[in-house]
């Protein structure tokens, strides 16, 4: 039985689709962090909102520091006045600027601390650093910004203009399935990848600008 012009045409346009969905790149995107990922500390909004133009101490990787809070948004970014703190990421040094934490009333993590304060209002929620800026000792200052979908931090993007500034051996945290990874680049990105010892980071594009790194 013959075949008629149009199906033909359908059934070359369907092996077309084939062949393209076989040889197109994967769509690189994070991967899912970890379960547990979440802030020192937990609170309800309402408590935090209650906060803002004000001081508390709370617990920042690992220690208690005192948060000057200037504003509480909608969304759940939490702005305070730049807080410097000396932490570890995968076990290696960096000084840490956090500007604004983040949250959402959707978070299902638990810090290691529950802060309700009097009259709170609502579940206890997770918060994150949302945008700051990390830099090892004598290495490139980079600038960190949360990005998110449905209510969870899905990464950190970076500034494109910085990845390009950085050189062969200079040392990038990268936040992973596995909690952060420090790793050592070979010089800037080329195209969309970049080169680091034992591996490939893939640059992809990330709101606001900004790109996103996973690790191949």
């Amino acid at each position: 039985m013959g075949t008629s012009y149009g199906s033909l045409l359908g059934i070359i346009a369907g092996v077309a689709t084939m062949l393209g969905a076989q040889t197109a790149p994967p769509k690189a995107a994070w991967p899912l962090l970890p379960p547990d990922f979440a802030g020192d500390f937990t609170m309800d909004m309402a408590t935090m909102k209650k906060l803002a133009g004000d001081a508390i101490a709370l617990p920042i990787a690992g220690q208690f520091k005192t948060l000057a809070i200037t504003a509480v948004a909608d969304d759940g970014t939490v702005t305070l006045k730049d807080l410097v703190i000396d932490t570890r990421l995968s076990g290696q040094p960096f000084t840490v600027t956090i500007h604004a934490l983040h949250s959402h009333a959707t978070g299902t993590g638990q810090g290691r601390y529950a802060m309700q304060g009097q009259g709170a209002e609502g579940p206890q929620v997770p918060f994150v650093w949302h945008d700051f800026h990390v830099q090892s000792p004598g290495g490139a200052r980079l600038h960190l910004a949360g990005v998110y979908r449905d209510g969870a931090l899905l990464g950190y993007a970076y500034e494109r203009a910085e990845l390009a500034g950085l050189t062969a051996g200079a040392v990038l945290p990268v936040l992973g399935r596995a909690g952060w990874q420090v790793v050592t680049v070979l010089g800037p990105p080329s195209g969309s990848t970049m080169k680091i010892e034992g591996g490939t980071l893939r640059l992809f594009d990330a709101p606001g600008g900004r790109v996103g790194l996973v690790r191949q």
